[in-house]
């Protein structure tokens, strides 16, 4: 697992977004074209994870699964798994509550790996810090494999750099859940730049 996580890092902290690939696959398979910059940003950044794991999947030495629809066979206290039309992987309850979604899964050696993708302030970040949320996201995995799962937070690099080795109480939550940070190659202000001239040069 050690090797695995060293090469996550270095792959999502070096690696730049293929905005191309990113846009032909939103246009392909979106439910919802985003409208605002916090929604492209978003989106923009959560393929971008998808393409840098399907990467990493390809290497013979990591045998990292990217498939989880086993888990759409599996409920609990009347709790379903269900995926989205861009594959995104959720829970509902029985009044068809969303209760969790998650950026992208993985299982390695049978161990669960949750991503989630936070291109945003640490302010925006720490909020999904929160013992509570983050309790609600590992507790559907954690049933559905009978097994901790490792929380890794892909973020901005300046975030990573302020704060992954804080003491702050957000960060603190997170590695007390087996979580943690791995930053991208781009600051949030860098990644923005990139993409609005993507977009204004492929209107």
């Amino acid at each position: 697992m050690e090797n695995l996580i060293k090469e996550i890092y270095k792959m999502i902290s070096s690696e730049k977004a293929d905005f191309k690939e990113i846009s032909k696959r939103i246009n392909d398979n979106s439910e919802n074209n985003p409208k605002t910059k916090n929604e492209l940003l978003n989106q923009y950044s959560e393929i971008h994870l998808d393409i840098l794991l399907e990467k990493l999947k390809k290497k013979e030495s990591l045998e990292i699964n990217l498939n989880q629809d086993k888990i759409l066979s599996f409920s609990y206290e009347g709790k379903t798994f269900k995926k989205t039309k861009e594959n995104r992987i959720y829970v509902q309850d029985s009044l068809m509550t969303i209760i969790a979604e998650y950026d992208n899964l993985a299982t390695f050696q049978n161990t669960p790996i949750i991503f989630e993708v936070k291109m945003g302030s640490y302010g925006s970040i720490y909020r999904s810090l929160e013992k509570k949320k983050l309790r609600k996201k590992i507790k559907p995995i954690q049933k559905a494999f009978s097994k901790q799962p490792i929380l890794i937070y892909a973020v901005p690099k300046e975030v990573f750099e302020k704060y992954h080795n804080s003491n702050e109480k957000g960060i603190l939550n997170l590695k007390e859940y087996n979580g943690l940070m791995i930053p991208f190659h781009y600051s949030k202000n860098e990644f923005s730049k990139e993409l609005i001239s993507f977009i204004g040069q492929n209107k």
